[in-house]
């Protein structure tokens, strides 16, 4: 065992989350340094997570403010200025902000500027996002400044990776560090629930012998007005298949409303948020999963999804997309809006069982090698980097 000190980390995120959590946990026990997860909150306005941690892992929320504004899609921003006095006082060794668009990240990065403490950035954002002409011409400005001063950077795939590298950030300081979840709790628990596959589906009151599903915010981005367009053009073709809803937002009394003015009431399924465990069940008892997002930096529920076996169907615009989805391979992508696309790929999976076996069967391959070990491997490497230190010594620490 080493009796050198172990390396002291913040990580400044905007909130605690339940994929995140857990991996937070394992970076604590397993890479040798002395992590302080810093929060801007508890929580965020408009999400319902309810997030369990152990008394071990080192946090704090810090104080401050959060706004939203309503919109096609809502946005929240935090204003934390407790956060400067964190990183002045913490003697950090390097500092992993989470994005440069929060008024609280910009104020860590200039804490950071001015205590001279190296800083990492941890970004899912890609190329895909609308943007105006204006915002292409600041990203330049601002987030390509504060890409080219960061030391290094934590992305969540191949999509953020050429992100940062557009805006000028090096290619050898780039790691992939995934939006992911526990891939084995995952697997394990959606194929001891597989073999009580239509007990379950019974149990859930699912509307479907077979059935697609949707998991995620009830808000116009996430295309699930065109999910259930699409659905309703098959739903005389597909006798046997039904459609589940999971989740909350601004457009449940709108959808709920057009799925009574087409009689599918009974072959539509619309549930609350639930949370992970009650989620693995929904996954298990499910054919067929589907995001069919108009902007998506990641989409973590296409890792849920994929660790319980389920064949995908994924809009361009789904940052895990260009990942983990094999087109032919564990499903189809097809361009974000297009009802009549959507419902192609659909009909096409839905009406041949060999191919949705070979389909969910891929799904499982590809998602174990996004598991935490990915991620505690990246920060592994990123850390040897910025403090110079031989993986044998990180490992020693541990």
């Amino acid at each position: 065992m080493s009796s050198k000190k172990p390396r002291k980390v913040a990580f400044i995120s905007e909130i605690p989350t339940p994929y995140r959590v857990p991996l937070f946990e394992k970076i604590s026990q397993e890479t040798g340094v002395q992590p302080l997860f810093v929060f801007c909150s508890e929580t965020q306005l408009d999400r319902q997570w309810s997030i369990k941690s152990s008394d071990e892992l080192n946090k704090k929320v810090l104080k401050g403010w959060q706004f939203q504004r309503k919109g096609k899609n809502t946005l929240t921003t935090f204003f934390n200025p407790e956060v400067i006095l964190t990183i002045f006082k913490g003697n950090f060794d390097f500092v992993v902000i989470a994005g440069w668009a929060q008024p609280t990240m910009i104020m860590a990065m200039i804490a950071c500027w001015v205590k001279r403490v190296p800083y990492v950035l941890h970004s899912e954002s890609h190329a895909l996002k609308p943007r105006g002409v204006l915002k292409r011409v600041l990203r330049y400005l601002y987030p390509g400044f504060v890409i080219r001063q960061a030391q290094g950077y934590l992305v969540t795939g191949s999509r953020a990776a050429e992100y940062v590298t557009l805006l000028g950030g090096k290619r050898e300081r780039i790691f992939v560090f995934p939006n992911t979840i526990d891939v084995d709790r995952y697997m394990q628990e959606s194929q001891r629930l597989a073999k009580k596959k239509s007990y379950l589906r019974s149990e859930l009151e699912l509307p479907g012998q077979y059935n697609f599903l949707y998991v995620g915010r009830l808000v116009k981005v996430k295309g699930i007005e065109e999910l259930v367009t699409a659905y309703a053009k098959l739903s005389q073709q597909l006798h046997e298949w039904g459609l589940v809803v999971i989740g909350d937002g601004p457009l449940k009394n709108r959808l709920t409303n057009d799925i009574r003015t087409r009689k599918l009431q009974d072959r539509i399924l619309m549930v609350p948020h639930v949370d992970s465990a009650e989620l693995i069940r929904y996954y298990t008892a499910s054919d067929l999963f589907i995001l069919p997002s108009h902007d998506e930096p990641w989409g973590v529920v296409v890792n849920e999804a994929m660790a319980c076996g389920l064949p995908l169907i994924l809009s361009q615009k789904v940052g895990a997309a260009a990942d983990l989805l094999e087109n032919h391979g564990n499903g189809f992508d097809f361009t974000a809006g297009d009802d009549a696309s959507l419902a192609e790929k659909m009909y096409h999976i839905a009406s041949d069982t060999e191919l949705r076996k070979h389909m969910a069967k891929r799904s499982g391959e590809i998602i174990t090698a996004w598991s935490y070990k990915r991620n505690l491997e990246a920060f592994r490497r990123l850390s040897q980097r910025i403090m110079h230190l031989p993986l044998t010594e990180m490992a020693e620490t541990s």
